[in-house]
């Protein structure tokens, strides 16, 4: 009898460790797993993270050339001297000459992705949109902190920032004589489709940016509202109206809402996978902040992954073994 006890307790003492490596197994499985689907996902949002700064960093000094080369020059500067005028009838005619002087070079700048050209003043008041002609005189000084800090620090800003009319990614200039006379600034810019087709040749996924409604709401003319829609994620991010949203991405959006509006919120960088019909998707969200520092938009990106898919395979195939073993294991 005393044998007996001594084997029930020995058996029971065998299934204990046993079960205990299991769970160990199991717990450390489990925890490599989610490490590598973390660094997975954090590996997203670098990506795009780079891709967004080689983008903008290259179009930076596409801008350079085209001041130095284009604008920077004396002729560009008499127009603005006279445009600083008081005289009203002799800032009319400098504004036409430099409609004139830039309006083709404008043209063929818009076939190569600048989709912004403006002249300020040098108390930030806007002279000439190429852009938007018709829309002019307004100060900028409550609305475009690189147009103020530009004019006063009398050097290059450059970033993204929402406009009066349209947000873009700014490259904004001092205008400056060689006899150091200060008349103003320029700003040369690009849309998000120029940066979303130049990242698509990069890293070819689909790509939206969510823009910050308060922004808008602050900067953006009255009449130039209708530019911007609603976005479902999110009651206080904003599309551009041209964007369209697929009916795939439609339904990924419904569900991932729940899981990334902390991270919109609080505008911190996040990457979170989800499936559809049967295929895993990864969308990545990286914060944009504009020249001032302040979080503006975020750069999303969506793309089908079959890498998560095989991690998700290879942990359950290793948690199915851990099981089957500790069901032999225990049947000895």
């Amino acid at each position: 009898m005393k044998n007996y006890f001594k084997n029930i307790k020995k058996n029971y003492l065998n299934i204990f460790f046993i079960t205990l490596g299991a769970l160990s197994l199991f717990f450390t499985s489990s925890s490599i797993y989610q490490g590598e689907i973390n660094d997975y996902k954090k590996g997203k949002i670098r990506d795009l993270e780079l891709a967004y700064d080689i983008i903008s960093n290259s179009f930076k000094e596409t801008s350079e050339i085209l001041f130095n080369e284009l604008i920077n020059k004396p002729v560009v500067w008499e127009i603005l001297k006279n445009a600083n005028s008081k005289d009203s009838i002799l800032i009319t005619k400098s504004r036409k000459e430099l409609l004139q002087k830039f309006a083709p070079t404008f043209q063929r700048l818009q076939q190569k992705n600048i989709s912004l050209f403006q002249f300020h003043l040098s108390d930030n008041t806007s002279f000439l949109r190429l852009h938007k002609p018709s829309k002019f005189g307004d100060n900028l000084s409550a609305y475009r902190y690189s147009v103020k800090m530009t004019n006063i620090e009398k050097k290059m800003h450059f970033g993204f920032e929402e406009g009066r009319v349209i947000n873009g990614f700014r490259y904004v200039f001092p205008i400056i004589t060689q006899k150091n006379n200060h008349l103003g600034s320029v700003e040369i810019g690009i849309s998000f489709k120029s940066i979303q087709k130049e990242i698509y040749k990069i890293l070819p996924k689909e790509y939206y940016l969510l823009i910050n409604k308060k922004n808008i709401d602050k900067k953006v003319f009255i009449s130039e509202k209708s530019s911007y829609k609603a976005a479902s994620l999110n009651e206080n991010f904003l599309y551009e109206t041209y964007v369209n949203i697929s009916e795939t991405d439609q339904a990924l959006n419904r569900k991932i809402k729940e899981r990334v509006q902390n991270n919109l919120t609080s505008f911190t960088p996040t990457s979170v996978y989800v499936e559809q019909n049967n295929e895993y998707y990864i969308i990545s969200f990286f914060p944009i902040s504009d020249i001032r520092g302040d979080k503006a938009a975020f750069l999303v990106s969506y793309e089908k992954d079959s890498n998560i898919k095989k991690l998700r395979r290879i942990y359950y195939s290793v948690i199915v073994f851990l099981a089957v073993f500790f069901i032999w294991i225990i049947r000895l």
